[in-house]
């Protein structure tokens, strides 16, 4: 495991709440979103602008120097780089982009941040089915709805929310990504705040993340033990896999989690297996192109293409129509 942190790099979340709290104001300059520009509870770990952060610990400039982290609708980025060429004259910039590294949270405080979780999960393990569960419930067998629960070691928070957990495949749980739905829906409730993060929603008790611990795909402790013949399928989003577990329990379900999420440093623990992947309808062209790339460093990535259009033409062609709408139309019990 790593023992440094190398800068220039984007802001983490404590310092993006730091910055909001300090005033910082500025917005992506192609799309106008920004710190907080949303709806989301005070929570929420969701920044629609990302600055980087210099070797001075402070923005190299937060106005256009970042990331979008509306991928879908905007994607923009400059990173230090191409802003220093862009920029050359801009004042400190030389210093502000240098790499230095600072030392990462020593060994016990990892472990103290994996056992708090660990406690966590038991505890909401105890909470009443979320509304996610009862919707699932009409639709499928309660009892299949429950066993695909159980293999994904999915919760439920106090208030019906649905708590997606990042779990290893040493049992470790690095992240509970928390999201309420609709009881009549099913579908994400985004009245309710948007997406949150065990640890800093108020439903659960609070527990800060060292920077040494990265998130995981969902679904990833299922790999401990499992043959390497294992049918494995790759979804975006949680549900996605949810979904498919329910329908289709034989096989391994797992989830990136999100469209940007399908890259190298997490696919890792899939090097040596064969993964069938099946990306929203908006992430199709994206996840094919990395898909060849990762291929070609020893992966064995398999995305449907070809079924994935036949199910989005029509009528959802040009959309971001989830996996498990499509799911709802078409048989995809012979891949």
């Amino acid at each position: 495991m790593a023992t440094y942190e190398i800068y220039p790099r984007l802001a983490h979340y404590r310092e993006l709440k730091e910055l909001y709290a300090q005033g910082y104001n500025a917005v992506c300059p192609q799309c106008g979103q920004g710190f907080g520009h949303s709806t989301h509870r005070e929570w929420a770990r969701e920044y629609s602008w990302v600055p980087y952060i210099g070797a001075d610990g402070r923005p190299i400039d937060a106005a256009v120097c970042g990331k979008c982290n509306h991928a879908h609708s905007c994607n923009y980025h400059l990173p230090p780089r191409l802003y220093y060429s862009k920029y050359a004259d801009a004042s400190g910039v030389r210093e502000k982009v240098r790499r230095i590294v600072v030392p990462l949270p020593n060994e016990q405080q990892i472990a103290h941040y994996y056992g708090s979780m660990a406690s966590i999960y038991a505890q909401s393990q105890e909470n009443a089915p979320d509304y996610l569960f009862t919707f699932l419930c009409r639709l499928f067998d309660a009892e299949a709805v429950s066993a695909a629960y159980r293999a994904l070691h999915i919760t439920a928070s106090r208030d019906g929310s649905t708590v997606y957990w990042q779990k290893d495949e040493q049992g470790r749980l690095h992240a509970g990504k928390v999201i309420r739905y609709s009881l009549a829906t099913g579908k994400r409730d985004k009245g309710a705040g948007g997406v949150g993060w065990v640890g800093s929603s108020s439903a659960f008790a609070r527990v800060s993340r060292p920077r040494g611990v990265c998130q995981c795909l969902f679904g990833l402790h299922q790999l401990n033990g499992l043959s390497d013949a294992a049918r494995l399928f790759l979804t975006e989003g949680e549900k996605a896999a949810l979904y498919g577990k329910i329908l289709r329990p034989d096989a391994v379900w797992l989830a990136t989690g999100g469209m940007q999420n399908f890259k190298e440093n997490m696919l890792e623990p899939l090097a040596n297996r064969r993964v069938c992947v099946l990306p929203d309808a908006d992430a199709l062209d994206k996840w094919c192109r990395k898909a060849t790339l990762l291929n070609g460093r020893g992966y064995h990535l398999d995305v449907p293409s070809q079924w994935i259009l036949r199910m989005i033409n029509p009528p959802h062609a040009g959309t971001n129509h989830d996996l498990e709408d499509m799911w709802k139309d078409f048989n995809f019990l012979r891949l």
